[in-house]
Protein backbone atom coordinates (compact mmCIF):
# COMPACT_ATOMS: atom_id res chain seq x y z
CA UNK A 1 0.00 0.00 0.00
CA UNK A 2 1.60 3.75 -0.63
CA UNK A 3 1.22 6.05 1.93
CA UNK A 4 1.25 9.85 2.09
CA UNK A 5 2.59 11.28 4.94
CA UNK A 6 1.09 14.49 6.17
CA UNK A 7 3.54 17.74 6.54
CA UNK A 8 2.13 17.19 10.44
CA UNK A 9 4.31 14.35 10.97
CA UNK A 10 7.69 14.28 10.80
CA UNK A 11 9.38 13.94 7.48
CA UNK A 12 11.44 11.13 8.85
CA UNK A 13 8.78 8.88 9.75
CA UNK A 14 9.02 8.49 5.64
CA UNK A 15 12.55 6.88 5.90
CA UNK A 16 11.22 4.71 9.22
CA UNK A 17 8.13 3.31 7.72
CA UNK A 18 10.11 2.64 4.20
CA UNK A 19 10.88 -1.03 5.04
CA UNK A 20 7.29 -2.18 5.67
CA UNK A 21 6.15 0.72 3.01
CA UNK A 22 8.00 1.21 0.44
CA UNK A 23 5.57 3.77 -1.48
CA UNK A 24 5.45 5.56 1.55
CA UNK A 25 6.14 9.95 0.86
CA UNK A 26 5.93 12.32 2.73
CA UNK A 27 4.71 15.73 1.28
CA UNK A 28 7.76 17.74 1.73
CA UNK A 29 9.48 15.01 -0.59
CA UNK A 30 6.86 15.98 -3.63
CA UNK A 31 6.83 19.26 -3.04
CA UNK A 32 3.68 19.86 -1.25
CA UNK A 33 4.27 21.03 2.48
CA UNK A 34 2.38 24.00 1.43
CA UNK A 35 -0.32 22.29 -0.16
CA UNK A 36 -4.00 22.76 1.41
CA UNK A 37 -6.14 19.63 3.04
CA UNK A 38 -7.94 19.59 0.01
CA UNK A 39 -5.14 19.77 -2.47
CA UNK A 40 -3.44 16.70 0.06
CA UNK A 41 -6.96 15.21 -0.87
CA UNK A 42 -7.09 15.24 -4.36
CA UNK A 43 -3.66 13.63 -4.63
CA UNK A 44 -4.31 10.40 -2.48
CA UNK A 45 -7.88 10.41 -4.03
CA UNK A 46 -6.34 10.83 -8.02
CA UNK A 47 -3.17 8.19 -7.15
CA UNK A 48 -5.40 5.84 -4.87
CA UNK A 49 -2.94 6.10 -1.77
CA UNK A 50 -3.68 6.51 2.25
CA UNK A 51 -3.17 9.65 3.80
CA UNK A 52 -1.64 9.63 7.10
CA UNK A 53 -1.63 12.11 9.05
CA UNK A 54 -3.17 13.05 12.70
CA UNK A 55 -4.93 16.22 11.70
CA UNK A 56 -8.43 16.18 12.46
CA UNK A 57 -9.69 17.82 9.51
CA UNK A 58 -9.23 14.77 7.29
CA UNK A 59 -11.73 13.00 9.36
CA UNK A 60 -14.49 15.96 9.49
CA UNK A 61 -13.82 16.53 5.25
CA UNK A 62 -14.62 12.81 5.27
CA UNK A 63 -17.94 13.31 6.67
CA UNK A 64 -18.73 16.03 3.95
CA UNK A 65 -17.10 14.05 1.12
CA UNK A 66 -17.35 10.81 1.87
CA UNK A 67 -15.18 8.08 2.13
CA UNK A 68 -11.36 9.43 2.00
CA UNK A 69 -9.15 7.91 -0.08
CA UNK A 70 -7.98 4.64 1.00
Amino acid sequence: MALLIDQNLPHDLERFLAADFPNCVHVRSLGLERATDSAIWEFARTRGVAIVTKDSDFRHRSVIRGHPPK
